[in-house]
């Protein structure tokens, strides 16, 4: 007997290929071994399930997004009167330095 043909949403045509460092495939080896798996079915079921979680798990404050949007604003006005008196704050530089400072430490606090 025939194999059933696959329909279309479960026909496999694209291929990707990566590669991995002796001590990724062995974490990756070990941890197919210890599933009953094989390495490539692991892998794309690892990849498979993090595209199935929908949105993403990891979510800002949203007082901090509110923050943040807060200074965009300002930062967008003070861009406007820069371009209509063509001067420069000397502080302008530190202050935009500072922000991204800020949000790097607020986003590496919320995603680790």
């Amino acid at each position: 007997m025939a194999r059933p043909t696959l329909t279309s949403d479960r026909h496999r045509v694209h291929r990707i290929v990566f590669r991995l460092t002796s001590s990724e495939y062995e974490c990756l080896l070990e941890q197919a071994l210890q599933l009953g798996h094989r390495v490539n079915e692991l892998a794309r079921m690892l990849v498979i399930s993090s595209l199935e979680v929908g949105e993403d798990e990891r979510t800002l404050d949203p007082a901090f997004v509110t923050g943040l949007n807060y200074i965009g604003h300002n930062l967008n006005q003070i861009t406007k009167r820069m371009h209509m008196t063509g001067r420069l704050s000397p502080s302008l530089t530190a202050l935009c330095e500072r922000i991204e400072a800020l949000i790097d430490e607020a986003t590496a606090k919320e995603f680790n």
